[in-house]
């Protein structure tokens, strides 16, 4: 028999501090990967002056060629879609289809606040009469600027 230098609940009793001790550190420090991530923005809002309002709106969208699906002043709702042709080539056109939805709520008498929520799909045609679709949820800034901007907003939706 092998007499090992310290007896077996001598070692047991120095090591359970170690299991304590990863416990503690687990629950004080959660892992990357199971850690809540926080959730997208649902939309993007703004305030702004009082004269914001679903008719001017409206004439603001169509005047500039965009596709009213509805307005519904009762209910302050706005949907809408854009449609816009890019780098199409006699080989290749490439089509992007905004739609969107804009929310006008009057928070004061001097002040409205405005939420919009875009999605993004877009469609390929290749000469070779293939064809691809796609659908982006997670709409780039730039588009939301593009919204702002045609809107006449005094102030432009926050980046994403």
């Amino acid at each position: 028999m092998v007499r090992l230098p310290i007896s077996i609940g001598a070692f047991m009793h120095r090591w359970r501090v170690i299991p304590v001790c990863l416990l503690a550190l687990g629950a004080l420090c959660p892992s990357i990967a199971h850690a809540e991530q926080a959730p997208p923005p649902l939309s993007e809002v703004v305030t702004t002056s009082s004269d914001a309002t679903i008719e001017k709106f409206v004439e603001k969208l169509f005047s500039n060629n965009w596709i009213i699906l509805s307005a519904n002043p009762e209910l302050g709702l706005i949907t809408f879609r854009y449609q816009s042709e890019e780098n199409s080539s006699p080989a290749r056109r490439h089509v992007n289809v905004l739609e969107g939805s804009i929310l006008v709520r009057a928070e004061t008498s001097t002040s409205t606040r405005v939420r919009v929520k875009l999605t993004l799909s877009w469609q390929e045609s290749f000469a070779d009469h293939t064809f691809q679709t796609g659908v982006r949820s997670d709409v780039p800034a730039e588009w939301y600027k593009l919204v702002s901007d045609v809107l006449g907003l005094s102030t432009p939706l926050p980046s994403k």
